[in-house]
């Protein structure tokens, strides 16, 4: 369906998949995860569709309301296909089986989740929270205002555009995303440009400065000034960060790590090196 054929129906369907799946994360619980939010964002319609046969109204609430976890922005993609295999369905019902819808689901929940949390948590996220640190820092009260204000943007924005173009393009959409490398390229791109807001962000916010003197022939030296600030600066915020994602890495909990620097923090102050 082009984008230019399309009706004042077709736009309405598209603004209520839309508000209805931001319900989607308020749902999650551990039995079926968003399971019962991708039912949510669709009961309306596999009522419409399936009002003559209540047997099979059942069968597709139940189907629309088991495990279901994937990225809530790319996920649009997965809740438009609902929506167009179940209304086709609902005209013939062996132009589409119930299993291929469930097996859609199941196929798309890994991909478009690898997807999604790496541009949009991994990267976006840091990138808006890179913008306004500055601000935050200053305490002027715009830094969150304008955080949620970019953070709606472009989150949103990414969610209707998976939406509106799996629900132009269909089915081929999906199949032109899997098999081309556009979304790796993207990643790539995004990638390297929230690296590099984390390597500003960790150089201008991250502080920490050694209150060590040192005392050589009669000559005294502060480590911090004369050394650290002279030949590397910014080398022990750099060796935090790395630290912090070794630890990661080691899949110790982010509270740990946090406590674990003011324990450092503490123990450098009280034997004056800090």
């Amino acid at each position: 369906m082009a984008k230019n054929n399309l009706t004042k129906e077709d736009k309405k369907v598209m603004w209520d998949l839309f508000f209805r799946s931001n319900l989607i994360m308020a749902s999650n619980n551990s039995v079926v995860m968003g399971g019962h939010g991708v039912l949510y964002t669709v009961a309306p319609y596999l009522e419409e569709f399936y009002k003559d046969d209540d047997e099979e109204r059942k069968a597709a609430f139940k189907r629309h309301s088991t495990y279901y976890n994937t990225n809530p922005y790319t996920g649009a993609i997965v809740w438009v296909l609902i929506y167009i295999l179940e209304k086709k369905r609902s005209m013939d019902r062996n132009a589409v089986s119930a299993e291929a819808i469930q097996n859609m689901k199941i196929a798309l929940m890994g991909p478009l989740a690898a997807i999604g949390d790496t541009i949009f948590q991994g990267t976006l996220g840091n990138i808006i929270a890179a913008l306004v640190m500055g601000l935050a820092q200053e305490g002027n009260f715009i830094a969150p205002i304008l955080y949620l204000a970019i953070f709606l943007l472009l989150f949103g924005g990414g969610k209707w555009l998976c939406l509106s173009l799996t629900y132009t393009k269909g089915e081929s959409f999906v199949t032109d995303l899997l098999e081309t490398d556009m979304f790796d390229r993207l990643e790539d791109v995004i990638s390297i440009v929230g690296l590099i807001m984390m390597g500003s962000l960790t150089a201008s916010t991250v502080n920490f400065s050694f209150n060590w003197v040192i005392t050589v022939s009669g000559v005294s030296m502060n480590v911090q000034t004369a050394l650290l600030d002279a030949l590397l600066p910014g080398v022990m915020p750099l060796i935090i960060l790395f630290t912090c994602f070794h630890c990661l890495n080691k899949n110790i909990a982010p509270v740990y790590i946090i406590y674990g620097i003011m324990i450092v923090c503490v123990l450098l102050a009280y034997i004056g090196l800090l």
